[in-house]
């Protein structure tokens, strides 16, 4: 697993995950390492995990998790809460504080 700032093209720290360990083990671990704040931290689908968000937001950090097309019941799940009903009962909408980005493979972006 690695931490990388990809603008400047710079390795910050590499660190092997054991065969006995998983990388969340090793990410909770890495990122303490780490001076975070004013940072994003990206990762795909298998960092979705609560401590690990957590410590990120406590560290003044945001976080991005990316969820791919071989995970579509999440994919479904993800997609609700940008698109669910935002109706009161009194006939009010509510706020959406989610920001949405689409990707595309046409052209030239």
């Amino acid at each position: 697993m690695a931490a990388y700032l990809p603008a400047e093209g710079i390795v910050l720290m590499q660190v092997a995950v054991g065969r006995k360990e998983n990388e969340l083990s090793v990410a909770l671990e890495s990122l303490r390492c780490l001076d975070l704040r004013g940072k994003v931290v990206m990762g795909d689908v298998q960092h979705t995990q609560r401590a690990l968000s957590i410590q990120i937001l406590d560290a003044g950090a945001d976080d991005l998790w990316l969820a791919k097309d071989n995970q579509p019941t999440l994919r479904e799940e993800i997609s609700l809460l940008f698109t669910a009903d935002d109706g009161t009962v009194e006939g009010g909408r509510l706020r959406h504080d989610c920001q949405t980005f689409q990707a595309g493979d046409k052209g030239h972006g």
